[in-house]
């Protein structure tokens, strides 16, 4: 009798934990929204599935790529919803903008704006950043739209699998990439993003590396296949992926 109760102490959580959850699903009527979906697979790894693909790019901390724990940033808050870039991924990004005090930010996806944001705060007052969604800019950035240094940003409307990225290449030092997540769309927006810096130093980012299937599958593509992303690096605690590029 005893072991039937501690069995049942220790399902009921678990129980729970997953009726919530799939209840939040059901209730939620978003089902192919990042946020329903990073909310299966968390599920799914709370249950014990394996992804169909697994990150394998070496890990680091990101004061190995550029910065400091101890560095000093701004930080402008903003959405923490599961799905959106986290507060600490945020800190770090931020952290990497201060270091590297890049002249040309480009994102791909803008969203609520939060990354954009502390990009802002974090650069040069001569940077210009750059940030491109499919949605419209009246839509796109609410987080920016009222601080002043939004006087940096340039928002760029288009599908970034057809966008003309010719006035951009080859003038770009930073790029963040978090707009569709699907295998075609990261691997397209990757390649893009290596001809947006072109021969100069740069860095390019990516969120949801290991929390997103189409993510992971195309940057473990080009990671094995494309001697240019072969020192792609997962930063340690986060679903950011990194890469120098013409680091030699």
């Amino acid at each position: 009798m005893d072991g039937v109760v501690v069995t049942t102490k220790r399902f009921l959580p678990k129980f729970l934990f997953c009726l919530w959850e799939c209840g939040t699903l059901l209730l939620g009527r978003v089902l192919l929204k990042k946020e329903a979906r990073l909310k299966v697979a968390r599920l799914a790894h709370f249950l014990g599935f394996q992804p169909d693909v697994i990150p394998r790019a070496e890990k680091t901390d990101y004061w190995e790529i550029g910065g400091s724990p101890e560095s000093q940033i701004a930080l402008g808050f903003g959405s923490s919803k599961i799905g959106d870039t986290s507060f600490q991924e945020i800190a770090i990004l931020s952290s990497l903008v201060r270091h590297f005090q890049p002249k040309t930010i480009f994102e791909f996806g803008t969203a609520n704006g939060f990354a954009t944001l502390n990009f802002a705060l974090n650069s040069g007052a001569e940077t210009k950043i750059y940030t491109l969604d499919i949605g419209r800019p009246d839509d796109m950035g609410s987080l920016f739209k009222k601080n002043s240094a939004r006087e940096k940003i340039i928002q760029l409307q288009g599908d970034s699998t057809f966008f003309d990225f010719t006035p951009y290449k080859n003038s770009v030092d930073f790029i963040f990439i978090d707009a569709n997540h699907s295998r075609k769309n990261v691997y397209t927006d990757s390649q893009s993003a290596i001809q947006l810096i072109g021969d100069r130093k740069g860095i390019i980012l990516w969120h949801d590396y290991s929390a997103w299937e189409g993510v992971t599958e195309a940057l473990e593509e080009l990671r094995q296949t494309d001697d240019r992303f072969r020192k792609l690096r997962w930063m340690n605690g986060t679903t950011l992926a990194c890469l120098m590029v013409n680091d030699r």
